[in-house]
């Protein structure tokens, strides 16, 4: 299981997220009716208690919380910039 961000979506996170208080952003599930699996990721910018998983991208510690790992089933977390922001698909 990894968290994989390429650099313009870091970019992005850069830009529209305050990190002034933290270089942290953790990812946790959502629940979502315009999704197929009823879930979707929101995100917010806090230091981790006990990270599960986690990569850096540009000075950014991506993260999610051992709490949430049972969203993943085993499978990697790709965010890639869409249209009008962050997409995130399991692979």
């Amino acid at each position: 299981m990894k968290i994989i961000i390429n650099e313009e979506t870091s970019k992005w996170f850069e830009e529209n997220v305050d990190f002034s208080v933290t270089a942290y952003l953790r990812f946790y599930p959502s629940l979502s009716r315009g999704s197929d699996s009823g879930f979707s990721f929101g995100i917010f910018p806090l230091i981790p208690t006990r990270p599960h998983t986690v990569t850096v991208v540009n000075d950014i510690t991506y993260y999610i919380e051992e709490g949430d790992q049972w969203i993943f089933e085993n499978k990697d977390l790709v965010v890639t910039l869409g249209a009008r922001g962050p997409v995130y698909r399991f692979e």
